[in-house]
């Protein structure tokens, strides 16, 4: 009973509709396929997903004034504090998931020097998926089968760490590496808990990538937004930087740098957050001046367009 709409070379669906009781239905193969080019993660081809989702809507009935009505798994408790929901037949899954949050957190907490902002990371959902994860904020969405688990430890271990420090950046996410320090600290909680040889083979994989692309980390400027092909450079040239710091400074850095970030932000003296405070902040961290160098990589910053007094970071 379904149309296939979209095939591939060998003749095989990838999207396809059907019509179910009263209400219609789309299989989409792979998220990729909703944009003009899948490799490079663009935005949503308008052009057919509009006149798709006019389709699948056609026979309900919508009363503008009622607001959609949320529909969370019917599974729920709490587990220190965490509120963790699931659907019941993720249930298996729920105790071993739930742990290794737990024992994640530590470890980022010790990385990273800070606790979670107030109300961060209170709600952790089960997605009955193996497709990846998401971070509210306040909540983070888990996909129970990603990289194999529950065979696989060390893609869950990396995946909840990544997932978790977007939430951990808060109140400002960072401007230039939101999601490359994000796996960057998935690779080093993995290390911490005993899979050095699969965070080191991961790590390796992205500076294999970028290399192709930048090779001696001075060409693209991870400050402005991220263009197509572009990123494996955006995840692994923050890796790169960010093993420097490190090399140079001690591996105490990432911890002062967040400190330094929190204690601006709580005295008042941060209201946005840029690519140029950013590299205020680590240079407060570092105790030295760090615009020189960051210029160097080909990224434009300037302690000029910091709200941060550039006597601040001298």
């Amino acid at each position: 009973r379904w149309l296939p709409i979209v095939v591939d070379e060998n003749g095989y669906p990838v999207v396809a509709v059907r019509e179910f009781g009263k209400g219609r239905v789309c299989a989409v193969a792979g998220s990729g396929l909703f944009g003009d080019k899948p490799k490079d993660g663009d935005a949503i081809n308008a052009k057919w997903v509009s006149p798709l989702l006019r389709w699948l809507s056609a026979n309900k009935k919508i009363d503008p004034s009622k607001p959609l009505e949320s529909k969370p798994p019917e599974k729920e408790r709490e587990v220190r504090g965490l509120r963790v929901q699931y659907s019941a037949y993720l249930e298996s899954y729920a105790d071993a998931i739930v742990n290794l949050y737990f024992e994640v957190a530590k470890h980022l907490e010790e990385i990273m020097g800070v606790p979670l902002s107030e109300g961060m990371n209170t709600t952790l959902i089960l997605l009955p998926t193996g497709g990846g994860g998401f971070s509210s904020g306040v909540a983070l969405g888990i996909g129970v089968w990603w990289g194999g688990f529950p065979e696989n430890k060390y893609a869950m271990i990396e995946l909840i760490a990544h997932e978790a420090t977007h939430s951990w950046v808060l109140p400002f996410p960072e401007p230039m590496w939101n999601e490359g320090i994000a796996t960057y600290m998935g690779i080093e909680v993995g290390k911490r808990m005993g899979y050095k040889e699969e965070a080191e083979r991961t790590r390796k994989g992205w500076a294999e990538a970028c290399e192709k692309i930048d090779p001696d980390y001075t060409k693209v400027d991870i400050s402005q937004p991220e263009q197509p092909g572009l990123h494996e450079v955006y995840m692994a040239k923050p890796m790169w930087i960010w093993d420097r710091l490190r090399e140079r400074y001690g591996d105490g850095i990432i911890a002062r740098y967040f400190q330094t970030k929190r204690k601006l932000i709580a005295e008042g003296k941060l209201k946005s957050y840029s690519a140029d405070d950013c590299v205020a902040v680590l240079s407060i961290a570092a105790g030295e001046n760090l615009f020189g160098w960051f210029k160097s990589l080909g990224i434009n910053v300037s302690p000029d367009r910091t709200v941060i007094k550039f006597n601040d970071i001298q």
